[in-house]
């Protein structure tokens, strides 16, 4: 089955729903999914959050051996 069979098997179940809860949970679901796909990536969005520690390039004590 391809994408767009999905699709119309989807749209066809939901022109059948008469239960109003259901919809509202429906909508509140689409809303939340285009809001969350509707961020465009920023450039450092993450600056400041992130730590490494000073020793980061530091050799590892596992590894000596191997040196």
């Amino acid at each position: 089955m391809d994408i767009s069979s999905k699709k119309l098997e989807l749209l066809d179940w939901l022109m059948h729903i008469n239960d109003t809860k259901l919809l509202g949970q429906i909508e509140k679901l689409k809303q939340q999914l285009t809001s969350s796909h509707s961020e465009q990536p920023v450039f450092g969005r993450l600056k400041g959050k992130i730590k490494i520690s000073p020793d980061f390039d530091a050799p590892l004590n596992d590894f000596k051996e191997y040196m």
